[in-house]
């Protein structure tokens, strides 16, 4: 707009009447469709012009510009000459002579403004360019103060800064992301690609994000569950600050909301991540080795999985350890412990959840069999893929009985016994003769009902008990005080451990944060279960790695010691002499209660009566001092078959 017109060439005299009458291409097409080559020619020579005057107008503002900064330098060595002559003569004399500089200054301007138009009309300028000179020398006055410029100025360079800061950030999650092992990564993108399936929206950029509605779906799918009412709250305030505003797209999901998450778990579940710590930290150093690390595993987390899960597993424990190892000690501090056990946990989740998927299609489980054993279902078909010694497919009606004395769900009274053979008969297969899976969950689940109707008014009694403010609720240490006195004990530290927290989950999983008596029955039959799942693996491992027996030696010293403890709640000396018989080991009967001290675990009188309640117990008519009073030792199968090899070998304890 501010170029001055320009001459058409001669050329393009009847293209350019022709353009300026056809406004429409097409009409301008129709009317010259001859004349392309001129308009071509035409068109070339307007941009030579154009870009010529535009060089003349920046040769232009670059020679003023040089004319001005020689003429500021040339005035300011003039002012500095003149002060420096006027300070001999007194203050008058200085201010004469800045009033003179300040003369000369303005006469040497005009000056210098004149020989700069005349030397400008030598360029060949346009009447119009001389007309406008004298207002080129106005100041002209800026539309904002100097503050609002400034703040421009700022707000621009900060933003400019903050989205520099956003492209570095991106660029170093990328490369996380890309260091990542495959395995992670395929399991990050599959959380969050099957959650963003669900239904998703997308950001300014185009990318798939992931709102707070859909946000669990990925948390589950990474194999992050809540198992307390306490870490379903810390999981809602991550998701109350990160779906703030909008969702989120992968890279924040991954390494902002995500590590948030675990975080809030971590904090949660710390107090028990420490008990398993400082169980294998007898040195008290605060350090594990490679070993005790994967004895911690073997311990709390293998019971939960499957042969091949355990193995793939626990090799990447041993590989993160050793990645993390203090390179002076050669072992891991709690820091990393904890932060290995959570991605751990992760891990198993996701096993065990692909492993309840294989056996519902396989076997062909219910909504039933899937809710009533959500917790244990992977232990269960793991203990039922080994009872089946044959790989037949199913158990035959002894096997059942083994397997459900070993979970200490049997009952041992003669119409106990009745019914569970017409539930096993009603469950096999007629022409096989053998129970599969689902049947097998079937009959646990009748011998659990068995078990909570036989336990109901013994827990009851004891909670109204200890419930002294008669509110319907109990707290932790009173709930750990009924699971005792129904014989629920612990055999070891880890079975405490454990124990401690299950009781946690149910108690803080509540808004109350206490136990209510049916929250307390459900929970001391999922204890016992879970302890006999774990002492069983316990049983297997040692036999295996220390005593060195075939599985048809252990089902064998099985049989033998289920079919004296018929109640599930241990044995004493005289009924363990009575098995050395059968297995004709003459033993004495002092050296007997000696072995049974040693390898036993103390229990009253009541706590054996409660525990042997589910097994065909009648009701405790004892008086509860004297109950308190009279103990005894008892020992489990896991202790018989240490006093058994022990007694085999003659030497030491085993």
């Amino acid at each position: 707009g501010r170029w001055p017109p320009l001459a058409l060439p001669a050329r393009a005299g009847r293209t350019a009447q022709w353009c300026a009458t056809a406004r429409d291409p097409r009409q301008a097409r129709a009317a010259a469709p001859n004349d392309e080559r001129e308009l071509a020619c035409y068109r070339l020579d307007m941009t030579r012009e154009a870009g010529r005057h535009q060089r003349v107008q920046v040769q232009e503002r670059a020679r003023r510009r040089i004319i001005c900064q020689e003429r500021q330098k040339r005035l300011e060595e003039e002012a500095k000459r003149m002060a420096d002559e006027a300070s001999s003569f007194g203050p008058c004399s200085s201010e004469a002579a800045a009033a003179d500089v300040k003369t000369d200054r303005a006469d040497e301007s005009c000056a210098e403004e004149s020989e700069d138009s005349s030397a400008s009309g030598a360029n060949a300028e346009s009447s119009e360019d001389r007309r406008l000179r004298p207002m080129l020398r106005l100041r002209l006055k800026p539309k904002r103060s100097k503050a609002a410029r400034v703040e421009a100025l700022r707000r621009c360079t900060t933003d400019h800064q903050r989205r520099m800061r956003v492209v570095r950030m991106l660029q170093s999650r990328r490369q996380q992301l890309e260091a990542m092992p495959s395995e992670d990564q395929k399991a990050l993108w599959a959380a969050f690609d099957r959650a963003a399936a669900d239904g998703s929206s997308f950001n300014d950029c185009g990318e798939v994000v992931l709102d707070a509605a859909n946000f669990d779906q990925a948390l589950y799918e990474l194999g992050i569950r809540c198992r307390t009412a306490a870490e379903r709250r810390s999981i809602d305030e991550v998701i109350c600050d990160a779906f703030y505003e909008a969702g989120v797209d992968f890279l924040t999901f991954s390494f902002e909301v995500l590590p948030r998450v675990r975080e809030a778990l971590l904090a949660c579940r710390r107090e028990w991540l420490h008990e398993y710590f400082r169980m294998q930290d007898l040195d008290v150093s605060g350090s594990l080795s490679v070993e005790e690390a994967c004895a911690v595993f073997d311990s709390f987390v293998a019971v939960d999985l499957d042969e091949g899960s355990c193995r793939r597993i626990r090799a990447k424990l041993q590989l993160e350890v050793e990645a993390r190892l203090d390179p002076e000690t050669g072992e891991v501090c709690y820091h990393a412990f904890e932060s290995i056990f959570q991605l751990i946990h992760e891990h198993v989740e996701r096993a065990v959840r692909e492993r309840i998927a294989v056996l519902e299609e396989k076997e062909q489980l219910g909504s039933e069999e899937l809710s009533d054993n959500a917790c244990e279902l992977v232990m269960l078909g793991e203990a039922f893929r080994q009872a089946d010694v044959d790989e037949k497919g199913g158990l035959t009606s002894r096997q059942m009985n083994l397997l459900l004395s070993e979970f200490g769900m049997r009952p041992g009274d003669t119409e106990g016994v009745t019914e569970l053979d017409r539930q096993i008969r009603h469950w096999t297969n007629s022409a096989s003769g053998r129970c599969n899976f689902r049947g097998f969950l079937r009959v646990l689940r009748w011998a659990r009902k068995r078990l909570l109707v036989a336990w109901h008014g013994h827990i009851k009694d004891r909670f109204m008990r200890l419930d002294t403010d008669c509110l319907g609720f109990l707290q932790p240490d009173n709930a750990a005080q009924v699971l005792r006195f129904m014989g629920i004990v612990p055999r070891c530290r880890e079975d405490s451990a454990e124990m401690q927290r299950l009781i946690a989950e149910t108690v803080f999983g509540t808004d109350t944060g206490k136990v209510s008596c049916t929250d307390l029955e459900l929970l001391a039959v999922q204890i016992k279960q879970r302890l006999k799942g774990q002492q069983r693996r316990r049983i297997r491992r040692m036999a295996e790695t220390e005593f060195g027996l075939s599985q048809a030696e252990l089902t064998y010293y099985a049989e033998v010691f289920y079919a004296a403890d018929s109640s599930t709640a241990g044995i004493m000396a005289e009924q363990v002499a009575s098995i050395l018989e059968v297995l004709q080991l003459r033993v004495d009967l002092i050296e007997v209660v000696h072995a049974v001290a040693r390898f036993g675990f103390p229990l009253t009188a009541a706590e054996h009566h409660a525990a042997a309640v589910g097994s065909g117990g009648g009701p405790n008519t004892a008086d509860d001092s004297s109950a308190r009073t009279q103990t005894f030792t008892v020992v489990d199968f896991e202790g018989f078959l240490r006093l058994l090899m022990n007694i085999v070998r003659g030497a030491g304890e085993v």
